[in-house]
């Protein structure tokens, strides 16, 4: 049985399809080892393959996808809190982030204020507490910030990730050198191979770029570019690839990469 493309998936494969002007159907149903994901349907009766995936470190983003669908209990607690997690965190450091976060957030109700920094006499950097310790190894890389008194049962501590930041490149000039850096890794030769092996020529890549993988100052331009236009050749030889797709949460446009040149689409709906 052909199974379900996620939401994720099913969100690329409209928008790639949409510019393509083709239908398409999921292919992959588990059948074999290494299917790709989309069997693109053109309106000249040819087909096409499509694989989904991501430029992401998996330990980061495990950690980031927790963070954006569960809390930590905070027994005892008066208050919802919010910590900024170190860069780097990853799904193992989860008992240890759970630990000190309850025993910070203890002491700073206990005293009063809003935040570990605030603690009086300079509880923080005084304390032999391993909890403040722990924040202090970490800072200025992490936060913790009381946030609004507790509404449920049990106060909640909300997950956020480490921000990242970085150059706005509004002609995304950088864009060739980062493929052209990528194209010996496994995320790129292994998904390219999928679709290689449908036999079909129209073969497609459509990629979601994450932090912690790949470089901030690419990520940024895709998001707070402005409308300058981007340098539309490109140098790249992907062959037998047909079209490259770039895909950055909370951009406002994809690239997509065919016959040697860039271009960007605007998203007509939110990742």
């Amino acid at each position: 049985m052909t199974k379900n493309l996620s939401d994720h998936e099913q969100y690329i494969a409209d928008e790639v399809a949409r510019v393509l002007g083709a239908d398409y159907e999921p292919h992959d149903d588990n059948s074999q080892a290494k299917m790709y994901d989309v069997l693109l349907k053109h309106r000249d009766g040819t087909s096409g393959a499509l694989e989904i995936s991501r430029a992401a470190d998996t330990a980061s983003f495990g950690m980031a996808a927790y963070a954006s669908t569960n809390t930590i209990s905070l027994p005892g607690a008066s208050h919802d809190w919010l910590l900024r997690y170190p860069d780097g965190s990853t799904l193992t450091d989860l008992g240890q982030l759970r630990e000190h976060a309850r025993a910070l957030v203890q002491l700073c109700e206990q005293a009063g204020v809003d935040r570990p920094d605030a603690l009086p006499n300079f509880g923080l950097y005084t304390t032999n507490d391993p909890a403040a310790a722990w924040f202090r190894s970490h800072e200025p890389n992490v936060s913790l910030l009381r946030v609004a008194p507790r509404k449920g049962p049990e106060s909640q501590l909300f997950l956020i990730a480490p921000p990242y930041g970085g150059v706005v490149d509004h002609t995304l000039s950088e864009l060739d050198s980062w493929v052209e850096s990528q194209l010996a890794e496994p995320w790129y030769t292994e998904n390219v191979a999928k679709v290689i092996a449908s036999g079909f020529d129209d073969l497609h890549l459509a990629v979601s770029l994450h932090e912690g993988y790949v470089p901030g100052d690419l990520l940024i331009s895709f998001m707070f570019r402005n409308e300058e236009p981007i340098a539309g050749t490109s140098r790249l030889t992907l062959a037998p690839l047909t079209g490259l797709w770039l895909f950055v949460g909370g951009a406002k446009e994809f690239a997509h990469w065919a016959n040697s040149s860039w271009t960007l689409y605007p998203r007509l709906k939110p990742s």
